[in-house]
């Protein structure tokens, strides 16, 4: 890492002298902003430090801190652009000082070239004002990365400016602190590809956003095998035949994707965006895309290019509690996975295991059977347990930072809640099945003050795992504490002051968060001078 750095650093300031001569515009840019905390506990509130690519703590004993941000911008032509971005996080615990932005990027046209650890989201229509994509949101730290593609729609070539398309591949690692039982430094492959309609007021769009995690080396010193296209496609693979099943008839890697439908509409000054999104992490979570009972991010975002009292107005509905059904993933007896395939008597199997004498037994009936006796009736393949997964314990998250929805709560940020207590059956993401309704407001109270208000309201289930003790048992546990759902409220406001003909501004941020989890309120101070 500090190799990378001394050779980074060096392109950084380099940069400029090589291409002085034939770059139409060459100039450092960025800010340096300083924050102070003041609060009641260290429990910090949901929006003084969500969504805010990981330069804020949840742990408000962690901060206060001053960031220092710069990019440099190299328009070689009029096809060609260059760009080189650092950002760094100073702590008064220098210890947990860091490096959050390190990356070059190169674009033609706009075919997009990244390498490095570079803040971005997708899957999200107002950065500002959202509670966050569920797929890889503005929440996490960045991590290293190289991707390649089209991130800005792209007109469709030989229609007519009919129809867009935007797309890209990219593979990276998460290399922060997963714990002791975790798998370390797993690989992530990201891709996702969207067509939308052009050339009109009224548009829509239709897109697909996948991830998985593949690889690394298990807490025992294990290395997990990969099997790039196997995991690219969602398909099993020979390769861990011999050791991990699941990876072997199910999929290769730990998956999550989002199925992303929309609109937008632009009347007068007004941007409408509405979108639906549809969360998977299997095969089975592509049934019932359009099923009301079936988890989803409904929003609605309203956007004003005028400087007016209210100039944006965002609702989101989010609900993830559903996750393909109750019923275990596949079946099993005893907690062991069982593969009905490789039984071949089919009436000996139900009278040793559920003591039902059967004659002449179809597989249609046999896994009849099963569905009645090992899931309670139910389809297999529920419980996804969103952003968990068996091999790689802290699954989606970069630093302790949920990839998606900061609403999807982790140990990290509940340890340092009193009233939880220890949830054996749980993983990383101790509570992924919610209901949320989620309200942003922004506006210009005068030409130099604006404001931003944020209110969540969650009801939080925990997961299956933890509602029944494991993935394969049905044996409720009446003491679990997510059990019957938790009310929690998120709520924020804040102002910003920019300072006429000056690089100076000044913000003000209130968080204050209410519910059966916690109660915190905290104030957050910064001041930020742009470069």
């Amino acid at each position: 890492m500090l190799r990378f750095l001394r050779y980074f650093l060096v392109l950084f300031f380099v940069l400029p002298l090589v291409f002085r001569s034939n770059a139409q515009s060459l100039k450092l840019q960025g800010y340096v902003e300083s924050s102070v905390f003041l609060s009641n506990n260290s429990v910090a509130p949901m929006w003084l430090w969500a969504n805010n690519y990981g330069l804020t703590s949840n742990n408000l004993s962690l901060d206060n801190s001053l960031i220092s941000s710069l990019y440099l911008p190299v328009d070689l032509n009029e096809n060609l652009y260059l760009e080189a971005g650092l950002e760094g996080v100073v702590r008064t615990d220098v210890e947990n000082s860091f490096i959050n932005q390190m990356y070059l990027k190169l674009k033609y046209r706009k075919l997009t070239l990244r390498l490095g650890k570079e803040a971005f989201s997708l899957g999200q229509y107002n950065e500002e004002l959202s509670s966050g994509s569920m797929f890889l949101s503005g929440n996490s730290r960045p991590f290293p990365r190289i991707g390649a593609g089209f991130y800005e729609y792209t007109q469709v070539p030989f229609i007519q400016g009919i129809l867009q398309f935007k797309g890209a591949a990219q593979v990276g690692v998460l290399n922060g602190n997963r714990g002791e039982q975790a798998t370390k430094k797993p690989y992530i492959h990201e891709k996702f590809f969207y067509l939308k309609t052009a050339g009109k007021n009224l548009n829509v769009w239709i897109g697909m956003n996948h991830s998985v995690l593949m690889g690394g080396t298990r807490a025992n010193g294990e290395k997990i095998p990969i099997d790039f296209w196997a995991s690219f496609w969602g398909k099993g693979s020979a390769k861990f035949k011999d050791s991990y099943a699941g990876e072997y008839t199910n999929a290769a890697g730990a998956h999550f994707g989002l199925f992303d439908f929309g609109w937008d509409w632009d009347i007068k000054d007004w941007h409408i965006d509405m979108y639906y999104q549809k969360p998977i992490a299997d095969r089975s979570g592509m049934r019932g895309i359009f099923n009301w009972e079936h988890d989803k991010i409904l929003g609605v975002n309203l956007a004003s290019n005028q400087k007016r009292i209210v100039n944006q107005v965002l609702l989101e509905y989010i609900k993830t509690d559903y996750q393909s059904g109750v019923g275990t993933p596949d079946y099993a007896v005893n907690g062991s996975y069982l593969d009905p395939k490789k039984v071949t008597d089919y009436e000996g199997f139900i009278y040793d295991n559920f003591g039902v004498v059967a004659d002449n037994v179809t597989w249609d009936e046999f896994l009849g059977y099963l569905t009645e006796y090992l899931n309670m009736g139910y389809e297999t393949g529920g419980r996804d347990n969103y952003y968990n997964n068996g091999l790689y314990y802290k699954g989606n998250n970069s630093f302790g930072y949920a990839l998606g929805s900061p609403l999807m709560l982790t140990q990290d940020f509940t340890g340092y809640i009193n009233n939880i207590g220890d949830l054996p059956y749980d993983r990383y993401f101790i509570s992924n099945r919610l209901l949320a309704f989620h309200l942003g407001i922004g506006g210009w109270l005068t030409t130099q003050l604006n404001y931003r208000f944020l209110g969540t309201w969650t009801q939080n289930y925990g997961t299956y795992t933890g509602l029944y003790g494991g993935f394969y048992s049905w044996n409720e546990q009446d003491d679990y504490f997510f059990k019957g759902g938790k009310l929690q409220n998120y709520l924020l406001f804040e102002l910003n002051y920019e300072l006429i003909n000056s690089p100076l501004s000044f913000s003000a941020a209130l968080g204050r968060d209410r519910g059966d989890l916690y109660r915190s309120t905290a104030v957050r101070f910064t001041a930020r001078w742009k470069i």
